[in-house]
This record gives structure tokens, sequence and C-alpha cells, in this order.
């Protein structure tokens, strides 16, 4: 029995959780799904594609404090989503003005990246 771990901390159980890690670390994160609005009635235990958008975005922000923005490591944003409700999107797009940290949005339209 490996007893209780830290605050924060879990178990990789797969090789996708090992590849989330990894991307996390690397400071990739993916929108590859419909934005849903949030209704706390339908939450099964998930969260939102923005709400753990926001969240990562916040803690990669929380762990660059003090360090000057142009010597943060770069948040990297894949998307390919169909799009979906507005306020979630706005909520996502509110925290990445407000970031700290550079953004680099990469774009995938019908299979061809595009960079801004």
């Amino acid at each position: 029995m490996l007893g209780n771990l830290p605050d924060g901390y879990r178990l990789v159980t797969s090789p996708d959780d090992y590849e989330r890690y990894l991307d996390l670390q690397d400071r990739r994160l993916y929108l590859t799904q419909e934005i849903q609005a949030f209704d706390p009635e339908e939450m099964t235990g998930d969260m939102s594609i923005c709400s753990y958008l926001i969240d990562a975005i916040l803690a990669f922000n929380r762990a660059d404090k003090g360090i000057k923005p142009e010597m943060r490591k770069p948040i990297r944003l894949y998307i390919n989503s169909p799009g979906g409700d507005i306020n979630e999107g706005y909520s996502l797009i509110s925290a990445i003005e407000l970031s700290k940290s550079r953004f680099i949005p990469l774009i995938l339209v019908f299979g061809i990246l595009w960079l801004f």
C-alpha cells in the first residue's frame, strides 16, 4: 500500500496520464472539443474544458510568480474546436489576456496549422 499522497499529487495510472503529465510540464494545452456551457446540475465530477484550461493557466502563472514575463516559459494552446458556448469561451479569453506568460496559440483548421 502506498499510503496517502500529498495534496496536488496523484499516481500516474495509464500511458494517457503520463502523456498528459508531460504536456503540462511543457505547458501544452489542448482545446479539442466543443465548449460546453457550465451547468452544475449536469456536472458529474469532471470540470468543463474551459475550467480545466483556466485552472492550468492560473497554475502556470502562480508557478512563475516573481519571474519577468519575457523570461517565463511560454504556454502553447492547441485549438481544434468547433466552437460552443460564448460565455465559457470569453472566460478562457479573459484568462489568456490576464496571463503574464507568453501565449502561443496554434489553431488547427481542416488539418492545416495556423500560427499566430
